[in-house]
């Protein structure tokens, strides 16, 4: 008996062009993202940030890259703003980060600080500021490892696009047109060096919403290192103990019509032979209420506001009867 073919195919062949089309695309992007990150440890004592950061595309700088400009509002810890002087300080010294500019290439990978110079000149300003407002040792520490990290190009690009969450899993290398198997570096260790993952990507559609893209990319740690070299930041290990274990497993959702990606939720988990253990949850979405402006769109704003000229207000008539005021 012949197969009667009811057009059905076609829609399906719609299904697979669409999942398989999909191309990088940030130009014209402004979004607002929340990101929310819960650290835990093997005594249950858990850490939870919160903060909201924009993502602007500026412009394609050419046929393989785009610039992004990047603003990071204040961060929350355990749901409380910065309240201690020290807090205060720190925050005022990353915020000298910000605006920052950064090339993205067409994979989504971030691959250089456009605008490093400017990060200097904010920082030579605020450190005036804080030298002239506070003393003491721990704040003499503080602008210390400031100039040593923002006089060098390569540890800043490090400490920035490197071992901050939100830029690592962001700008990751997950818009190709193939599932490949790559490696990352996520620092569940504050301050220290990243561990080493290896990780394999594979793209489907979304079970319930067809037109929906994920992107799962789970990972194993491949870090050579052992316990003592990765808990004091050691680039390297020259003993043979034996290395730690690890998984990573993040999905990337790309809602209908997107150019990027929307949501990114999932964890990373690095255990030692010791028992000790480090677990990073991760949540990032899509404010969609929420349309930043870049730092040009906000100096306009400003300018405009300024050459505004203020309208007089209108005086009230008064009325007196024998002297004295009426109230009408």
């Amino acid at each position: 008996m012949t197969k009667r073919d009811f057009g059905l195919n076609i829609l399906e062949t719609e299904k697979q062009e669409t999942f398989s089309s999909f191309q990088y695309n940030p130009i014209g992007v402004q979004r607002t993202y929340g990101v929310l990150l819960r650290s835990q440890n093997e005594k249950e004592e858990k850490v939870q940030i919160h903060y909201e950061i924009d993502i602007m595309c500026l412009e394609q700088k050419d046929k393989h890259n785009y610039i992004f400009e990047i603003y990071k509002h204040p961060v929350y810890a355990n749901e409380k703003k910065p309240d201690s002087i020290i807090d205060e300080l720190a925050a005022s010294c990353g915020a000298i980060i910000y605006p920052l500019q950064i090339m993205v290439n067409s994979a989504g990978a971030a691959i250089e600080i456009i605008n490093y110079k400017t990060l200097q000149e904010r920082w030579k300003n605020t450190r005036s500021k804080i030298k002239q407002s506070y003393n003491g040792a721990i704040v003499n520490q503080l602008i210390s490892n400031m100039d040593h990290m923002v006089d060098q190009p390569d540890r800043i690009k490090e400490e920035l696009l490197h071992k901050d969450w939100f830029m690592v899993l962001f700008f990751a290398q997950i818009y190709r047109n193939i599932d490949v198997t790559h490696t990352i570096a996520l620092s569940l260790i504050p301050y220290k060096k990243s561990i080493s993952y290896q990780v394999t990507q594979n793209r489907k559609r979304h079970p319930h919403k067809e037109k929906d893209i994920l992107i799962e990319q789970k990972g194993k740690c491949i870090d050579i290192r052992n316990e003592q070299d990765i808990l004091r930041g050691n680039l390297i290990s020259l003993s043979k103990t034996p290395v730690v274990n690890g998984t990573s497993d993040f999905t990337y959702q790309i809602y209908a019509g997107s150019p990027i990606a929307d949501a990114i939720v999932g964890h990373a988990q690095i255990d030692f032979p010791s028992g000790k253990k480090e677990i990073m949850d991760v949540e990032i979405y899509h404010l969609k209420n929420k349309t930043p402006q870049t730092s040009f769109e906000k100096e306009q704003a400003q300018k405009e506001n300024e050459n505004k000229v203020p309208i007089p207000e209108k005086k009230k008539k008064r009325y007196f009867f024998f002297g004295k005021e009426l109230k009408l």
